[in-house]
């Protein structure tokens, strides 16, 4: 990110950080799967699914098409720092 020359740099840059966060969530949420009871494992594939669409909900609101590239950047860092902040919750909370 340091060495982003531009707008577009800096959201190449973040777009590899989502992706990165993603794998760790991926991976925080089979632990967690592996930590609850078996009968509350459809209980939590339901709460990702609907913590996933209000993510994207949450941050896709920060850019609309008719702004051009302004909020580009703004939902890029949204859906990165929900991530992160999810793959955390899903640590210390299942």
């Amino acid at each position: 990110m340091r060495d982003a020359m531009n707008e577009y740099d800096a959201l190449v840059c973040t777009e590899h950080e989502i992706t990165r966060a993603d794998k760790k969530l991926n991976i925080a949420y089979k632990e967690a799967m592996k930590r609850v009871a078996p009968f509350r494992r459809k209980d939590l594939r339901n709460v990702e699914r609907q913590w996933m669409k209000y993510r994207d909900a949450k941050c896709n609101f920060l850019y609309h098409k008719e702004s051009g590239s302004a909020g580009l950047g703004a939902a890029a860092e949204c859906k990165l720092n929900e991530t992160i902040k999810r793959s955390i919750e899903l640590q210390n909370t299942y």
